[in-house]
């Protein structure tokens, strides 16, 4: 449900988490219900022991697909798994999840997949180990998640990943990644159905240093993205922006990465950039473990977003106190201006994988 700026700042200061975009809270709107913000998930795809960092995708025939790792704590789980669920009836409902991968001793986690067809799915993640080494992977399948490839090492250096690999018009396979925890943002590119990947990097910048990041091809093939910034900061004015870096040649080169005005405010966690109406959307957590938003741009540079015109999608929790951990979206469209969000969702012994429906069409009210 949209609310206005006002509104939403009123909300969150009144909770006392947020404080305003900008440190105080100065907007009031004395009519406001906290029924007018969604605090509750509309499906738990999942509950289990530490689920975190969920994929959602969608096959050309419309079924679901969700993706997430399954573990015991937030840092290296030895039994860290991939796991698998999938939903025929609009996310709804959802299977039984089942484990895609599970090496002993290894922590298999932030998997994203990207369908390829109605049974050709190509599943990107990264094992993690004790001493915090990880590397990226890929593994197929072609029979709609029966059967898998062995996992291929994209880089054997440590590396780790969050988005799901894409497709573009030219036909080129593209994954995001990036070096270490927080060092250099990178990409793979493969030009025969993910047989051998070339990878690049994105330059860092004067108070930037790449991390996890999402990117979305235009339709003048152009393609944008926008990254997390790893880089240490010195006070709170600095922390949370995201940057933005462009690239006209299918990923082989990039821009220097730009500031923009989007920005969590209590800490940082990773965008998706996607397209609706045939136009750009960013969703995000504006305020880690709070709450997640959206925003539209009508700048042709995606550096200059609508966040004074965003969309509030939920809140966690209704007193609007932060959850233990979470805030990792992630979407998929459904229906006309519907889209569903899911997220991981950890507060007290609730750990689940969630799912919230999202109804856009008033982002983009009053907009050609």
């Amino acid at each position: 449900m949209y609310l206005p700026l006002c509104c939403r700042v009123f909300f969150l200061c009144s909770m006392g988490v947020v404080g305003g975009l900008n440190g105080v809270c100065e907007a009031h709107d004395d009519t406001l219900r906290k029924t007018d913000v969604k605090t509750t998930p509309d499906v738990v795809i999942y509950r289990g022991s530490y689920p975190g960092w969920p994929w959602v995708a969608k096959t050309p025939m419309g079924r679901l697909l969700c993706v997430w790792r399954e573990g015991t704590v937030h840092e290296y789980s030895p039994d860290g798994r991939l796991m698998l669920s999938s939903s025929d009836n609009g996310g709804t409902t959802w299977t039984m999840a089942k484990t895609i991968l599970d090496v002993p001793h290894v922590d298999d986690r932030n998997v994203a997949l990207l369908c390829l067809s109605d049974t050709e799915y190509l599943v990107t993640f990264n094992s993690f180990m004790q001493d915090q080494v990880s590397r990226v992977w890929v593994m197929q399948t072609d029979d709609g998640g029966k059967s898998w490839s062995i996992p291929q090492m994209i880089l054997n250096e440590d590396a780790r990943t969050r988005a799901a690999a894409v497709r573009l018009t030219n036909g080129d396979l593209v994954l995001q990644y990036y070096r270490g925890a927080g060092e250099e943002a990178l990409l793979a590119i493969s030009t025969d159905r993910g047989c051998r990947w070339t990878t690049r990097a994105i330059p860092n910048a004067p108070g930037f240093m790449g991390d996890e990041w999402d990117f979305l091809e235009l339709a003048d093939r152009s393609i944008v993205g926008i990254l997390r910034n790893a880089a240490p900061t010195a006070n709170s004015e600095s922390r949370g922006w995201f940057y933005k870096t462009a690239s006209r040649d299918h990923g082989r080169t990039w821009t220097q990465p730009t500031r923009t005005d989007l920005r969590d405010v209590r800490s940082t966690s990773p965008a998706q950039l996607f397209l609706h109406q045939g136009k750009p959307v960013v969703l995000y957590s504006n305020a880690r473990k709070v709450s997640v938003v959206m925003a539209t741009t009508d700048d042709p540079e995606l550096v200059r977003w609508n966040v004074d015109q965003q969309q509030l999608c939920y809140i966690y929790l209704s007193d609007g106190v932060p959850i233990n951990d979470g805030s990792y979206p992630v979407s998929v469209p459904l229906f006309e201006d519907r889209r569903l969000v899911v997220d991981y969702v950890h507060d007290g012994d609730s750990r689940t994988i969630s799912g919230y429906i999202v109804d856009m069409s008033d982002l983009f009210k009053g907009r050609k």
